[in-house]
């Protein structure tokens, strides 16, 4: 494919993600008035069609759903359904119908790759110009349906 569009003044922009990311995306898009960008949900067919996160689109459902998509148009993919460059399927963004941008997976890397000021820090309602920290949460001990069984919450970081 070619290379990627440059930004620039009305060059459309899609930004590429699972359904689920789409369903938080869109309202958050649309409220930055810029109605040159639009959210490209891709279903995950690859994965049973039960999948909806970002991070495992699969180069298969991406070029299915690019193949429909203009040309001319800014793509833009968040870097999380990449493994060295590789998505799960073996295949490489070079692969795709239409040249993607690689963003940068984050409100903030979002944010500079369409050129929106960077989100403002929280305040304090109480103290001008204080910041207002950001505390851990603290997962408490999980009941198990059975009587008496602690499940002890997943370590920071980690899985279940």
């Amino acid at each position: 494919p070619a290379p990627p569009v440059a930004p620039g003044p009305g060059t459309p922009v899609a930004v590429l993600t699972g359904t689920y990311g789409a369903r938080v995306l869109r309202p958050l898009l649309d409220r930055a008035g810029r109605p040159d960008v639009r959210v490209v949900a891709v279903a995950n067919r690859y994965f049973g069609g039960n999948v909806g996160v970002a991070g495992l689109m699969v180069g298969e459902d991406l070029a299915r759903v690019l193949a429909s998509e203009p040309d001319g148009h800014r793509y833009l993919l968040p870097d999380v359904c990449l493994t060295q460059g590789v998505f799960l399927d073996g295949a490489r963004p070079a692969d795709l119908p239409r040249p993607v941008e690689v963003v940068p997976t984050g409100g903030a890397a979002l944010r500079e790759a369409l050129g929106l000021a960077p989100a403002p820090t929280p305040r304090s309602p109480a103290v001008p110009g204080s910041v207002v920290p950001v505390r851990p949460a603290v997962a408490a001990p999980l009941r198990s349906p059975r009587a008496g069984v602690a499940v002890a919450p997943p370590a920071e970081g980690g899985t279940t």
